[in-house]
């Protein structure tokens, strides 16, 4: 059953690598009140109720499989920002959540830095995992040099302070050494795009427009 506190629905956001190829969507929750986007819908998210939670991820997971003939054929990914850690943990630990998700191989949990703890308590989950928001500032880097993540995300803002500094190309090198893969998301400037190219960097998000994710095979 659907939470009766907000209307939503599921969008997917094109991950592309800096020259344009489709590498993955990223599942994005848009919420509606009285017809209005929500800012922020993370935010509205964690104050649900754990039942709230549970039916909001497995419609979540629900809407993927339906899309996972195209996905498969077509090799991409697909990655699942966790708002919470209480959502993480229901996705360890509740039963039909975790079949549910072991289903979806190609499905990965994205664990923001703030929240990058609870990996520890996560058990039977073998999807990979992204950890994003690095540079936040919520915590240090140590989670990302004791876990294996199989791609980074960095923090828009961080992005944005560091990419004009001649010390970028260095700053991504050392974090490569931890994570090859690191996207930039929120990525507008074509103008940055020869000096992500010659940083090495995997890919970026928001380059291209979103699609409901059932019109999730309409992209490139």
């Amino acid at each position: 059953m659907k939470t009766t506190q907000q209307p939503y629905q599921f969008v997917a956001e094109p991950i592309t690598s800096v020259a344009g190829q489709l590498l993955g969507v990223s599942v994005q929750t848009v919420l509606l009140n009285d017809g209005v986007h929500v800012q922020h819908p993370e935010l509205v998210i964690r104050t649900w109720s754990t039942d709230e939670k549970r039916n909001y991820l497995y419609e979540q997971l629900s809407t993927i499989t339906k899309q996972a003939a195209w996905i498969l054929k077509r090799g991409v990914t697909v990655s699942l920002p966790v708002c919470d850690e209480e959502s993480a943990v229901l996705l360890s630990h509740d039963n039909a959540l975790r079949y549910a998700l072991s289903s979806l191989p190609f499905v990965r949990l994205e664990l923001s830095e703030s929240i990058s703890t609870v990996r520890d308590e996560l058990r039977g989950i073998r999807n990979a995992m992204w950890l994003s928001d690095l540079g936040k500032g919520d915590s240090d880097v140590s989670g990302l040099v004791t876990h294996n993540y199989d791609v980074v995300k960095l923090d828009n803002g961080f992005f944005n302070n560091e990419v004009n500094k001649p010390t970028f190309p260095v700053l991504i090198k050392n974090l490569r050494e931890y994570c090859d893969r690191i996207i930039v998301p929120s990525f507008e400037d074509r103008r940055h795009v020869p000096m992500l190219r010659e940083a090495g960097i995997w890919g970026v998000q928001g380059q291209y427009r979103t699609v409901p994710f059932t019109k999730v095979h309409t992209l490139m």
